[in-house]
Parts: C-alpha cells; structure tokens; sequence
C-alpha cells in the first residue's frame, strides 16, 4: 500500500494511508480514519506554525471589504516527470476510483442516498446539491468528509449557509454544524470554490497545507495539485494570504499570490477565466504549455498522460472547450490545434 495525502494535508513525514483505504471504501462499505480525528490532527500538527487569528481577522477588518482566496493543495497523484521505456509519465491515473460523489460519517464511506447519511442531515435536492442541515441532532465536533471522483463535480451548502462547489479527485473536511462562537473552520485537499456566508463575528478559515486564509463572507476559488505551483486567485474583494512561514500579502481583484522560485510569496496578474473555467464546466487554457493540459485532460477523465515526443511539452496553446465531451472529441480537438498526435491506447493518453 502506497503513501497518500491526509484528508486534510500534512507534512511529507505525517502522510497516512488514508486516500488508498478511501478508494476502497468507494467501491465497498469499508472503514476509513475518523475524519474528526484526522481534522484534529492536522489543527494539532500545525498550531504553533498557523498565523493567527487575531491577526488575520484584524487585516481583513482593516481592508474594510470581504475576503477571497484560492488555495490549492496537494493530491497524492505523481504529477512529477517520470521516465519510461514509452516515454515521459506526467500524469498518473487512479486505478481505483469510485464513480459516484459520496461522504465518510462515523468513520464509513457511503453514497449520499444511504440511510445513515439522511439521519445525520445530509441531503440532496431535485439539482443534485448537497445541503447539510444544522438542526440534525448530530455533535457539533463532529466532521465529515465529502469525496468527489474523477471526472465529477459537486456543490454543497454547509450548516451556516456557505455554498462550496468541489472539482474532480477533491475532498472538504468540515463540521457538521459551526460552533454559535469562533471560527468556521474547514479543511481541503483538491480544487474548491468557495460562497461564504458572512458572519464578522466567526471567520471563516481555509486550511491547506503551510496557507490558512481568513474569510468574513466572499466567494474564493482553491486549487492545489502537485507539480503545480499553489496559489491564490482574487476574483473581487480583498484577501491577506498569510503563509506558516511568517509571509503575508495583500492582493487586488484580477490578481494572483504564489511562491516563486525563491521560495517566497509574490504577486502578479491572473487570468480569471482560466482560474474559474473548471466550475463553469469546461476546459480553458490561454497560452498554458501542453503538459499542463495533459495533466488537467487526464485528471478529469483519470487517465495517466505519456509523452512520447518529449520535445513539444513547453508547447502553449490557446483551447476552450466542454469537459461533457467524450475523451475523443477532446483529444480529435487538441490533434487539430497542435503539432502533435495524441492517442488514446491502453487506457494511457500518449503524446507522440
């Protein structure tokens, strides 16, 4: 059994087993970790290094305006170059994956239909969004993990009223109801976008990975995969994105924080569209390298991405297209618009 992320992100020498045994429990009603128990045990692993709250609440206040932030986390599938006899491996498919969005209560995994998931007030309606009821005689300690495949998407309303739309291979830990005083807090591993209710008094925090982000009531997008840098995406509003490290910025709409190659938290423009496409339902790139939309193309329809001709992976492109299509119509459009020939062969797409 190989290692894998934490449901809510941890540091390389605290990575757990749990995604693998999540996998599993997708297909079969088996036993995954407590999710309160991992929940806490990321709030533990990172309470000396997190910025506080005082501090984050204060420069929020002082921006006198809503927060958004993207915050993006890493997944557990290489997306690291890697050399084989047919090529370069850029992306690397799951080769267990459920197929159905669904949550881990009381330490199980189930679909969103099952008895125990309505009991304890989780519920969809007639448009499939998930809505998780506050007044369910559930603890309010108590959390939940909702898991989401590859090649889905799925929305949800928490117990305050926030709206989050979830992307393709993410999870979301959060409470089942927030305390009346306090924080809300959540934590995130895959891409997001957040509508946050507003409540001045209980901040709204984001936890990913060495980033906690400080909202009052806004809407934010978060993505964070691996081989990808992490960063935060201002769509309108302001935002502080405060690092473990000490490190804090503050940024306009339109605009992005990331780290650089130096290591430390920067600024620069973003393309908002490319940032926010995933939850529109499509595919667009602008001018991003084809092993970047490789990587995205074989997440969403989980399959690994191979280049055989290594020499056009820093190619840019300009594509736009509907993640509804079949894996072929994808890929008879990317062969229009390239110099290159992609294949679809034994489950493998190969850039040759």
């Amino acid at each position: 059994m190989e290692d894998i992320q934490d449901s809510v992100e941890m540091t390389d020498t605290q990575q757990l087993q749990l995604e693998t045994e999540v996998r599993r429990a997708l297909l079969e009603d088996a036993a995954v970790p407590d999710a309160r128990e991992e929940f806490l045990h990321f709030k533990e692993a990172h309470r000396a290094s997190v910025v506080s709250l005082s501090h984050v609440a204060t420069v929020a206040a002082l921006a006198a305006a809503c927060v958004l932030a993207f915050v993006f986390l890493t997944r557990e599938t290489p997306a690291v170059d890697e050399h084989r006899d047919d090529g370069v491996l850029v992306y690397e498919g799951n080769t267990i994956v459920g197929s159905d969005v669904s949550v881990v209560v009381g330490g199980k995994t189930m679909s969103l239909s099952a008895s125990q998931a309505r009991l304890r007030g989780i519920s969809t309606d007639s448009t499939g969004l998930v809505h998780i009821s506050p007044d369910t005689e559930v603890a309010a300690e108590d959390h939940t993990t909702l898991l989401v495949p590859q090649g889905r998407v799925a929305s949800l309303v928490l117990s305050d009223g926030t709206r989050v739309w979830l992307s393709a291979d993410s999870r979301l830990v959060f409470p089942h109801k927030f305390l009346s005083q306090g924080p809300r807090e959540v934590a995130l591993v895959g891409e997001a976008m957040f509508d946050v209710a507003h409540d001045e008094s209980r901040p709204f925090l984001v936890n990913c990975g060495d980033l906690q982000t400080c909202v009052l009531g806004t809407t934010f997008t978060v993505r964070h995969f691996e081989g990808q840098q992490p960063r935060v995406v201002l769509v309108s509003g302001r935002v502080s994105v405060s690092s473990t490290h000490g490190e804090s910025l503050e940024l306009t709409p339109g605009h992005e924080a990331s780290f650089g190659t130096d290591g430390r938290l920067c600024a620069c423009e973003a393309d908002i569209d490319v940032a926010t496409s995933w939850a529109r339902g499509e595919f667009y790139f602008d001018g991003q390298t084809l092993r970047d939309i490789m990587i995205e193309v074989g997440r969403w329809y989980n399959k690994s991405v191979v280049f055989a001709n290594t020499k056009h992976l820093d190619d840019r492109l300009h594509f736009n297209s509907e993640r509804s299509l079949p894996l072929a119509e994808i890929v008879r459009q990317l062969n229009a618009i390239s110099n290159v020939q992609i294949e679809i062969k034994d489950d493998v797409l190969r850039v040759i």
